[in-house]
C-alpha cells in the first residue's frame, strides 16, 4: 500500500502543475485561484487530493524526522529525498491545501457538478466512503455522504467549459476542409489546393498544441477528447442557431425599413399635396384682391315688368253681332266705367287686327248677313235673357 502511494506521489511530481500547486511559495489563496481556474472537474480535483495527501504524509514525516534528530543532537542527516521534501514543501502548509480542496470537493458534490462520465464512479465512491463511515460509527459524516449522494443523483451532469474552443473550432475546420481535398482525385486539384495540403503538418501540430494547452490541469488526453467533442458540437448548434436569430432580425429590419420607407414617401406625398392645396388657395386670394381692388361696374337696375290690364267682357256680347264702331264705343265705355279693376295677366295673346271689311261694305252696301243680324241677334238675346234669369233663381234658391 506504502509503494502505491509512493508511487502517486512520485508521479505528480513530475507534472510541473502539481509542483507549483504544493510549492510552499505558493500561498493558501493562489492555490484556491489556481484550482478554480485549472482544475474545474471532480475526477482532477480527486487526482490532485490523492497526491496532496500522499505528499503531505511524507513531507510530515520528514519534518518529524529532522525534529527528532536535532532533538538529539546527534550528526546524523536526512535522506536526500528527505532533504529535498523539507526544502521545497511545508506540512503545515500541504495541511491547509488538502483542507482547502476537500472544502471544494465538498462544495461540488452537494451542487451535483460532476459530467456524465464521471456521475458512476463518483457516486462509487460515495457509497464506500459512506460504508467505512457507518462502521466506523461516524454520525456527522454518514449524514454529509448521503447528502452528497442525493445530490448527485439527482442532478443533471454538467461539462465544464473548454479553454480557447473557437480557436480549436477553427483549426479543426481547417483540417477538415484539407481532409476534403486529400479524398479527391489528384489530377482535380489545382495548385491553390496542393499549397492547403502542405500546410496539413502545420496545422496539425498548432492544433495538439492548443488542445494540450485547453485542458485542463491533471486532465489526460483521453479524457479531454470526448469533453471537446462535445463542446465543439454544442458550439456548432449554437452558431447555427445565432445565424439563424441574425437573419431572422435582418429580414425583420429589412421588412421595418421597407414599411418605413413607405410611410416617408406617403408623408412626403402628402406634404407636397398640401403644399400644392397652399399654393392654389393662395393664387386664389391673390386674383380675389386683384379683382376686388379693380373699379366696381353699377350694377344694372332690374326692369320692371309691365302689368298687362285685363278687360271685363260682357258675355252677352259673344251673342250679339255688332259693327266694328259699336264694339270700340262699348270697350270705351267700359273703360271709363272701372278704371280701376286690373289684373295682370303674364301672357296674353296680342290682339289680332279685324279683318277688311268686305268690299260691299266698304261701299255703303250692307250684305246678307248684317241684314240677317238684327233679326238673330234678338232671338239670341232673348234666350240668353232666359239663362240669366234661370241663374237667377237658381241663386236665390241657394
Amino acid at each position: 500500500m506504502a509503494a502505491a502511494a509512493a508511487s502517486i506521489c512520485d508521479e505528480m511530481l513530475l507534472d510541473t502543475n502539481f509542483r507549483t500547486l504544493v510549492s510552499s511559495k505558493t500561498k493558501l489563496e493562489d492555490f484556491n485561484a489556481l484550482l478554480e481556474e485549472h482544475v474545474a472537474g471532480w475526477t482532477q480535483k480527486k487526482r490532485l487530493q490523492d497526491g496532496l495527501k500522499d505528499l503531505s504524509a511524507k513531507v510530515d514525516a520528514a519534518e518529524n524526522k529532522l525534529s527528532v534528530i536535532k532533538a538529539v543532537g546527534k550528526a546524523k542527516k536526512l535522506e536526500p529525498e528527505e532533504q529535498a521534501l523539507v526544502d521545497n514543501y511545508s506540512a503545515s502548509n500541504l495541511k491547509e491545501k488538502v483542507k482547502a480542496l476537500n472544502d471544494a470537493i465538498s462544495a461540488m458534490l452537494e451542487a451535483g457538478k460532476v459530467t456524465a462520465e464521471e456521475k458512476p464512479q463518483v457516486l462509487q465512491n460515495l457509497n464506500e466512503r459512506k460504508t467505512a463511515a457507518k462502521a466506523a460509527d461516524k454520525a456527522k459524516l454518514l449524514e454529509k455522504l448521503e447528502k452528497q449522494i442525493t445530490a448527485v443523483s439527482k442532478a443533471q451532469p454538467v461539462d465544464p467549459p473548454v479553454a480557447n474552443l473557437k480557436e480549436l473550432d477553427a483549426l479543426s475546420r481547417k483540417l477538415q476542409e484539407i481532409e476534403a481535398i486529400e479524398r479527391r482525385p489528384a489530377k482535380s486539384l489545382t495548385a491553390a489546393d496542393r499549397e492547403r495540403l502542405e500546410t496539413k503538418p502545420q496545422v496539425l501540430e498548432d492544433r495538439n498544441a492548443l488542445e494540450a494547452r485547453s485542458r485542463m490541469w491533471f486532465e489526460s488526453e483521453f479524457e479531454f477528447k470526448p469533453r471537446l467533442d462535445k463542446a465543439l458540437t454544442v458550439l456548432a448548434l449554437n452558431e447555427a442557431e445565432l445565424r439563424k436569430k441574425e437573419e431572422q432580425e435582418a429580414w425583420e429590419r429589412k421588412l421595418r425599413e421597407e414599411e418605413e420607407e413607405i410611410e416617408r414617401k406617403r408623408q412626403e406625398a402628402a406634404a407636397k399635396h398640401e403644399e400644392q392645396e397652399r399654393k392654389m388657395m393662395e393664387k386664389l386670394e391673390a386674383k380675389r384682391l386683384e379683382a376686388a381692388a379693380k373699379p366696381q361696374k353699377a350694377a344694372p337696375a332690374p326692369k320692371a315688368k309691365e302689368k298687362k290690364k285685363a278687360k271685363r267682357m260682357n258675355p252677352l256680347t259673344l251673342f250679339q253681332a255688332t259693327s266694328q264702331a259699336e264694339k270700340r264705343a262699348e270697350e270705351a265705355e267700359v273703360a271709363s266705367e272701372e278704371p280701376d279693376e286690373e289684373e295682370e295677366v303674364d301672357d296674353e295673346e296680342p290682339s289680332r287686327p279685324a279683318p277688311a271689311a268686305a268690299p260691299a261694305a266698304a261701299a255703303g252696301y250692307p250684305s246678307a248677313a248684317a241684314a240677317a243680324a238684327p233679326v238673330a241677334a234678338t232671338g239670341m238675346a232673348a234666350q240668353v235673357g232666359e239663362v240669366a234669369q234661370s241663374v237667377d233663381a237658381a241663386t236665390a234658391d241657394a
